[in-house]
């Protein structure tokens, strides 16, 4: 009977939940396993890289460099590795949503799809060489940081009996300033393109409706459309937000990858 039937539904979307988030969670663990072991790897390859370089090279590098392209550069190269899956994940749900939409209704797919799309290329285009430089003056300073506690800390005795404590501090004040200039404008330009993005398909998705009511199209076709489509916004829009802060995440520390490439070539 119909009580019979809906119980079974029942359990079986339970099931369906439960199997569906017991996967995801063991997705999550073997993917971060798979990034850490990895990293693990890239880093002990780098110290050996360093370890076997000739004396002159080390004279003509500082240690603090060494140990930001050991320890930061390494966890960035795997941010990067990180933000093109997920890029990826991000991509294919965005196309499959699109193709449905595009079948339910082409011109506001269309209008919608273009309008963001226009929309990313720009912020990207616009952004990208900016986080680029904003990620080279972060490793930059970030080597200073390291530097001036290696000195601080190594030469402690020095530093107590001459009274160079204060001159120790504002130096490390000073650059750790500058790191956390690169580290909130990168944070802020990553966040700005969310409102834009919002409004953009707001506004395109109601002026393409607007242009059909004009042209005469029926409530009976235009009302469960229009449904459907906002439905997806709400899918759509979170997506289209995290595909921004991935490629902006992937220009942000493309210079550790490239130092990182260059080393191990080297």
């Amino acid at each position: 009977n119909m009580t019979q039937l809906i119980l079974i539904l029942i359990v079986g979307l339970i099931l369906l939940y439960v199997v569906k988030n017991a996967f995801l969670i063991f997705m999550y663990k073997q993917q971060y396993k798979y990034i850490y072991s990895n990293m693990r790897e890239l880093s002990t390859r780098m110290m050996h890289s360093y370890l076997s370089r000739p004396y002159s090279y080390h004279t003509a590098k500082s240690s603090s460099e060494l140990l930001r392209n050991i320890n930061q550069d390494t966890a960035d190269f795997f941010g990067v590795i990180q933000a093109v899956v997920q890029l990826i994940t991000e991509g294919m749900v965005v196309c499959a949503l699109i193709v449905y939409l595009f079948i339910q209704d082409r011109s506001i797919t269309i209008a919608v799809g273009s309008m963001l799309g226009i929309l990313v290329a720009i912020i990207m285009n616009v952004y990208r060489h900016q986080l680029m430089k904003m990620g080279e003056k972060n490793r930059y300073y970030e080597a200073q940081v390291t530097k001036w506690v290696q000195q601080a800390f190594g030469g402690i005795k020095e530093v107590k009996v001459m009274n160079k404590e204060n001159f120790f501090y504002n130096k490390y004040d000073e650059a750790f300033q500058g790191r956390v200039h690169s580290e909130y404008t990168y944070h802020t330009m990553v966040a700005i393109p969310k409102p834009l993005i919002e409004a953009v398909c707001m506004a395109s998705l109601l002026g393409a409706a607007g242009i059909k009511i004009a042209r005469g199209v029926g409530a009976d076709y235009f009302v469960p459309i229009l449904s459907i489509f906002v439905v997806a916004a709400y899918r759509l829009l979170p997506s289209f937000n995290r595909i921004t802060e991935y490629l902006g995440a992937i220009s942000y520390q493309k210079p550790a990858v490239a130092a990182i490439y260059k080393d191990l070539k080297e």
